[in-house]
């Protein structure tokens, strides 16, 4: 049987506290071959999330994304992309723009990685879970 190490175990330990009933905490990564593209677009009115934005994010690609896609404010403000409106110019503009300045646009991609390894990585949201856990079962302590 393997030992479970890092916020993994904290997770599993924070799950049996909150009597949540899970028969396995397992994360699976799965690469995807992106790494020849050179801008992930993302035309999107609305992702809960952006799970392939974020793994555009971990290979080091600029984003232009949907400002629909939740992520979108988070890359902007990074200057890891550029978050559009959901028309073919303001897609275009953004594409053109990262496209001109390849100075940019590799800082953009080095912010990418940057963003997705300290928010959206295993690490970062096991670590993010964890925490989220022990809050809960404080607060459930001090309400006893």
């Amino acid at each position: 049987q393997e030992v479970e190490t890092g916020w993994a175990s904290v997770v599993r330990v924070n799950v049996t506290a909150l009597a949540l009933h899970t028969t396995s905490v397992a994360v699976q990564v799965h690469a995807k071959p992106i790494t020849s593209s050179t801008v992930f677009v993302l035309p999107s009115f609305s992702e809960n999330f952006g799970i392939a934005a974020a793994e555009a994010l971990m290979a080091g690609l600029p984003c232009v994304l949907g400002s629909g896609v939740a992520i979108a404010g988070d890359v902007s403000q990074a200057d890891a992309g550029i978050s559009v409106d959901m028309n073919p110019e303001s897609i275009a503009a953004a594409l053109a723009q990262i496209m001109a300045n390849e100075t940019r646009r590799i800082a953009m991609g080095v912010n990418a990685r940057h963003l997705a390894t300290g928010q959206f990585s295993v690490e970062a949201m096991g670590a993010n879970l964890a925490r989220l856990y022990s809050t809960i079962i404080a607060k459930r302590k001090t309400n006893l």
